[in-house]
């Protein structure tokens, strides 16, 4: 993990052709999270390769403290994996999808059968949107006997994903309650709120 090169060398893979795959994703576990990272680059010298990613995940990666890859920890380093390559499709239940031709590429697990399968495909990121203003604030919305189901995310393939935490995006949430818990008052992600753009 070198933050100045914006770089991280791993063993080098076993697997043939990867260093010329053009969609190839490193999945690496940081402590409490993980970074998705585009690979751009694949250098391979001797027994490691030298991996370097695309921006903006690449400038993120590297410039933020916090969680950052375990390396050489008292339990050994923080793993990781290469995914999204035609020739990384090794098991039955993978899949992979070609772009710019959109083409799907799925190994079958031994009871499919194709010819019968029913194939669901997202194609929304987004399935509902509630927005408000300072001046007329949305309030009092429930949710009842209904499945938000079968969304895609798509981020990570066009722009990676470097962990910021919440599972939600706010925009101008002054009144959140109390952060914290009771075994951990000191607790808050709020620093993570989102601003509208000016």
């Amino acid at each position: 993990f070198n933050p100045e090169e914006e770089t991280i060398t791993i063993p080098t893979p076993q697997t043939a052709g990867l260093n010329a795959a053009s969609q190839v994703e490193m999945i690496v576990h940081q402590r409490w999270a993980i970074a998705i990272l585009r690979v751009k680059e694949m250098i391979t010298e001797g027994a490691n390769t030298i991996v370097r990613f695309h921006d903006p995940e690449s400038r993120l990666e590297f410039a933020h403290p916090w969680p950052q890859p375990v390396i050489d920890g008292e339990k050994g380093n923080s793993s990781f994996c290469l995914v999204n390559a035609l020739e990384l499709l090794d098991q039955p239940g993978e899949w992979y999808q070609d772009y710019p031709s959109g083409r799907i590429y799925y190994y079958p697990r031994p009871h499919e059968d194709m010819t019968k399968a029913q194939v669901i495909i997202p194609a929304l990121e987004t399935l509902l949107t509630i927005s408000g203003t300072l001046e007329r604030p949305v309030r009092n919305i429930h949710f009842q006997n209904i499945s938000f189901e079968h969304t895609s995310w798509m981020r990570p393939s066009y722009q990676g994903h470097v962990t910021l935490q919440g599972g939600f995006h706010l925009l101008d949430a002054y009144r959140l309650p109390i952060p914290g818990l009771p075994e951990k008052a000191e607790l808050e992600n709020q620093a993570w709120i989102g601003r509208p753009e000016a």
